[in-house]
């Protein structure tokens, strides 16, 4: 699951277009890129505001669809579903317990007003055994709280760290808040 949250909220996530840039040898060159964008358009041509999740081959160019993206109207924050054979056409390597992480870096486009924002450099996960806690979940009542445990692998922080934790709110308003990032430290 990649989890994108923007500055600003959309009316329609299929205003923007975001592209995740993916190595999955570590050899420093993209591998596949999983894209959120109109489905409509890109199966028909025609835009329908429905987003998906696109997973593209960069050596075969074949793409994949296989699972639904929460992207809410009028949010800030999408999360892009993706399955690991998604990340592993037969002509490229796959990411494997002996080969287990990613590089990707971020690019998104603004099909509204022709904006383009690339994020400044990459990030590297462990898909297998990630160096933080990921994937937590909680319902929470309004005017209640609650804790999760994290738990840390110092081992594979040295080789991929993490900014920190993203935190998505659901019920928050669009923008700036509806997710938090929460650095961590070793």
């Amino acid at each position: 699951m990649f989890a994108i949250s923007t500055a600003r909220r959309w009316s329609n996530p299929t205003e923007n277009e975001i592209d995740v840039f993916v190595d999955v040898n570590g050899d420093g060159l993209d591998d596949y890129i999983i894209s959120a964008l109109d489905i409509g358009q890109l199966t028909t041509g025609e835009v329908t505001g429905e987003l998906g999740v696109v997973v593209t081959s960069l050596a075969t160019g074949e793409s994949s669809v296989a699972l639904e993206p929460d992207a809410p109207f009028n949010s800030s924050t999408m999360e892009l579903p993706v399955l690991f054979s998604q990340l592993c056409d037969t002509k490229q390597p796959c990411p494997s317990p002996a080969h287990p992480r990613i590089t990707y870096h971020v690019v998104s486009f603004g099909l509204l007003d022709a904006t383009t924002d690339a994020l400044p450099g990459t990030a590297t996960f462990n898909i297998y055994a990630p160096a933080i806690s990921t994937g937590m979940f909680d319902v929470v009542d309004p005017g209640e709280s609650v804790s999760e445990p994290i738990n840390l692998s110092l081992g594979e922080w040295r080789v991929s760290p993490a900014l920190g934790l993203l935190v998505r709110t659901a019920d928050n308003a669009g923008g700036p808040a509806e997710a938090q990032l929460i650095p961590i430290a070793p």
